[in-house]
């Protein structure tokens, strides 16, 4: 969480005019012309709505906002929208949003006091040419505003933009403060004062800032200790925030964030120094009324839940988070992987240059999103890419490098589901795999699905061992099966509760019973939207929904979603 304490901030959700046309093109929108005949609430996704329900074409929005007083440029802030969106203020365009989930900052120009009308056009077709997200993604790809809104005046003179706080030791609280700054378009000395919360006063600091080529225009580091400390942990989840104030344009900026160390040594993972093993569920922002737009009550509802179950982690599946469930990540003590906006993607897109553009771009928009969340344990990228050819190495190796020159802090890792063939598991620092055996299987089932599971788990760790890095562990990043909720057979035919629970449960044992894994994430915890009528894998997809979750897409508890059910065998 980063709030700025000194900046006029309008927030602009709420309600806004609104047309559809569709088959629309976000290269052809002109919001400022024509007639708005409806209304529609931001944030929320148009397709849900009753009269526009799963039409895909283009939504244009407008409304007005007002300023107490002039500012030289203002920041808007875009915290995901799907699929992609235009943006204009006053009649001039300020920027593209050209990746669903991904948040934006865009620089406006000088802005009166008074009245403004802000304008945007949203894009929800979805094709072959999708530049980010393709039609056989299996998550449905909505339209309209996922998350909030707001516009930041900014001040004169050089600004702050984030302050990115990391552990350089947790046993004293030292931590590196990367002070990233606007308006610094050469070296200079900035005079600031920093306070932390458990500090008696503010501490005067100058700031040696340099320009970099990368936005926002500035930075500035130093290193400093946090007096009286509290470490970050699953079971004792404290929080510090840092305070930072500039001496000559007054910008104040707070940061919440946490002091905690993650590690590994000897294929096993250590969090302060202590053993730790990932037990969770893949998590997807849906909600069959609400898109991805979760109010803050159901996001509680799915850590409640998780943790009611024995688990201590969960992966954001398959794009970057929202951050009002990253800060209840950080204050519930749950650890997370994020990821980037992918699934699955061929060597012919990986070799796609405005994909492999786009893929850089993201990561660094999610690292400098979410660094401060001590929650945050892993980076990931490209779910079930292609990592045999030639172009998935490529790729693979530059967005390893990206994520480490943002934030070497933290693990790297991606979701492996080509076993044998796969060629990039020794880049990364965590070996995680995907595997069905017996439910998504190529091959006639001959046997019990239950019987294939060792089997399949055996034959990853043999590839990863021999290809891993020394220290690298290894987890499962998603196994499990489907069952429809009320679906019952006492002989657990396929389909039904008992079916997925006994196929679950088998499959975290198995996990268990294998040295080398380090932890075990359940494909999924809520049932979700997928394909609706026509995509990859249709017909594995009744009512359109991937129906793996422990949970219904409802929140209803399954067979598998009672505590006991899945996780009675001790993990190590």
């Amino acid at each position: 969480m980063f709030t700025f304490e000194s900046r006029e901030i309008v927030p602009l959700d709420g309600i806004w005019s609104f047309r559809f046309t569709e088959g629309g093109a976000l290269e052809d929108a002109a919001p400022q012309d024509g007639q708005y005949d409806d209304i529609m609430p931001v944030p929320a996704v148009f397709d849900l709505q009753v009269r526009y329900l799963r039409k895909r074409g283009l939504a244009c929005y407008r409304r007005t906002f007002r300023l107490a007083a002039p500012c030289p440029a203002a920041l808007l802030r875009v915290d995901g929208i799907g699929l992609c969106a235009r943006f204009w203020i006053d009649g001039a365009e300020v920027g593209t949003a050209d990746m669903a989930y991904n948040p934006y900052v865009f620089k406006t120009g000088a802005l009166d006091a008074g009245t403004h009308v802000i304008e945007m056009a949203i894009d929800n077709r979805l094709s072959k040419d999708t530049p980010f997200f393709k039609p056989n993604y299996d998550f449905y790809a909505h339209g309209g505003v996922y998350r909030s809104l707001s516009l930041e005046a900014l001040p004169e003179g050089i600004a702050l933009d984030r302050i990115q706080v990391r552990t350089l030791d947790s046993r004293t609280g030292k931590v590196s403060l990367r002070v990233l700054l606007r308006g610094c378009t050469s070296p200079r000395k900035v005079s600031a004062s920093i306070r932390f919360d458990t500090d008696d006063a503010p501490r005067a600091v100058t700031l040696d800032a340099a320009p970099t080529p990368l936005a926002p225009e500035g930075e500035a580091t130093l290193e400093m200790v946090v007096p009286k400390h509290r470490l970050w942990s699953p079971k004792t989840p404290a929080l510090h925030t840092l305070t930072c104030s500039l001496a000559d344009s007054g910008d104040t900026l707070a940061e919440t964030f946490g002091i905690r160390d993650i590690r590994t040594s000897g294929g096993k993972l250590y969090l302060n120094g202590e053993p730790l093993w990932l037990l969770g569920f893949n998590r997807h922002e849906s909600h069959p009324e609400l898109g991805p737009v979760l109010p803050e009550s159901v996001m509680l509802t799915d850590l409640e839940h998780m943790r009611e179950l024995g688990c201590n982690f969960v992966r954001g599946a398959h794009y970057p988070q929202d951050p009002r469930f990253l800060d209840l990540c950080d204050r519930f003590g749950f650890l997370v992987w994020e990821e980037g906006l992918a699934w699955g993607n061929e060597a012919p897109v990986l070799s796609d240059p405005v994909f492999i553009d786009g893929q850089i771009a993201q990561m660094r928009r999610m690292v400098r999103q979410s660094v401060n969340h001590p929650s945050v344990i892993i980076w990931a990228f490209l779910n079930e890419f292609d990592s045999g050819s030639d172009a998935g190495v490529s790729l693979c190796r530059r967005l390893v490098d990206t994520l480490k020159e943002e934030d070497a802090s933290r693990l790297v890792t991606f979701a492996c589901n080509r076993g044998g063939n796969d060629r990039c598991s020794g880049m990364v620092d965590l070996v995680s795999f995907n595997t069905y055996p017996g439910w998504c299987w190529p091959e006639a089932i001959e046997q019990e699905p239950e019987e294939m599971i060792s089997a399949a788990i055996e034959s990853n760790i043999r590839h990863f061992l021999k290809i891993r890095k020394p220290d690298a562990p290894i987890i499962v990043s998603e196994m499990g099966c489907c069952g429809i909720y009320g679906t019952h057979d006492d002989a657990a035919a396929q389909w039904t509760e008992e079916f997925e629970l006994r196929y679950v449960r088998a499959s975290y044992e198995a996990a268990v019973a294998c040295p080398e894994i380090q932890g075990f994430t359940v494909w999924q915890l809520n049932d979700c939207y997928s394909y609706h009528r026509k995509g990859g894998s249709l017909r594995g997809k009744p009512f359109g929904q991937n129906l793996a979750g422990a949970f219904d897409i409802y929140r209803r508890r399954k067979l598998a979603g009672y505590p006991g059910a899945l996780f009675s065998k001790p993990h190590p």
